[in-house]
């Protein structure tokens, strides 16, 4: 006979109970978070952990004022609760699949957690260190998952996912002390759809950059979804423009004209898309519009770097 040791006790401790009180919180979860993330719409993260706190709350103060609340339902019917144990897996299950649907793997790793860390502090389960240190890691892995997710959709890390058939991205970043509305991130948008982002505080904002073009300072600024766009609101007094640092794309262009020449064919390499590829590698951003942003400069001086020192032959 296997002994499950360290686990088994979260294992043996799930009984009607335990069930029933997760599946308490989750319908509790679900209450709560369609009223919260309506209340927060620009901040449904926001209201979504409100949401999870608050069901917390419930369930823990409900299940230690009424620890015999489902004997109590089922014995007065007649009925013996462990029944519960046929039908109430399999409502959690379709409850489970709804959450991965709706917010992912990461709320799942949360909610799961959370559970456990409730049933170990309320003593519905037999090892109760067990369930919290369990509980605990699976909430700290959703968390990390879903900060991870954050971060790459406001192009904190890696390139910007590819769109859907139909759609373009619109990236938006702010520069200074300020903020637009939508706020900053990457938002998927339906190709050919007129979309505006406004600045939070106008008086404070200095001028707009679109995919790398810099336009003069409005209160908002509208573009057409037909491809992707970086745009840049930049906040606060501007005494001189940034530097164009067309140095650097030269630099590069020398290092990967030599490049080049290690390989069997250099010619092959020696285009504009490549050298665009040489510097992404180098970290210079992660696509044209962010290279040009990052090192202000046009697109009409990375040709003409191109056309000086790479394509021109030795």
């Amino acid at each position: 006979m296997v002994n499950l040791g360290f686990f088994g006790g979260v294992i043996s401790g799930i009984d009607a109970t335990f069930i029933f009180w997760v599946i308490a919180f989750l319908v509790c979860l679900g209450i709560t978070n369609y009223i919260f993330t309506r209340f927060f719409k620009n901040q449904k993260m926001v209201g979504t952990s409100i949401a999870v706190l608050t069901s917390v709350a419930i369930v823990y103060f409900t299940s230690r004022k009424y620890p015999n609340f489902l004997n109590d339902i089922f014995y007065s019917f007649g009925m013996d609760p462990d029944t519960i144990l046929q039908i109430l897996p399999w409502v959690g299950l379709v409850v489970a699949i709804v959450i991965v649907l709706v917010w992912g793997f990461a709320m799942l790793f949360m909610v799961s957690g959370a559970m456990l860390i409730i049933s170990g502090a309320t003593g519905l389960t037999y090892n109760q260190t067990a369930a919290i240190i369990i509980g605990t890691i699976l909430f700290l892995l959703g968390l990390w998952m879903w900060w991870r997710r954050k971060r790459k959709l406001r192009g904190g890390g890696g390139k910007t996912p590819k769109p859907k058939r139909g759609q373009s991205y619109l990236k938006i970043q702010i520069n200074g002390n300020g903020n637009t509305n939508p706020s900053p991130g990457t938002y998927s948008i339906k190709e050919g759809k007129n979309t505006t982002v406004k600045a939070i505080n106008p008086g404070n904002l200095s001028y707009w950059l679109v995919n790398g073009v810099r336009y003069n300072k409005s209160s908002s600024i509208s573009v057409n979804m037909k491809t992707n766009y970086t745009v840049v609101a930049v906040f606060g007094k501007i005494t001189q423009p940034p530097k164009p640092r067309t140095d650097i794309l030269i630099n590069e262009a020398i290092q990967f004209k030599k490049w080049t020449h290690t390989q069997k064919n250099p010619k092959f390499y020696q285009n504009w898309a490549h050298y665009l590829s040489w510097l992404k590698r180098k970290r210079y951003g992660n696509s044209e519009a962010d290279i040009m942003n990052k090192l202000y400069v046009t697109k009409k001086d990375i040709i003409n770097v191109v056309k000086r020192y790479i394509l021109i032959p030795n």
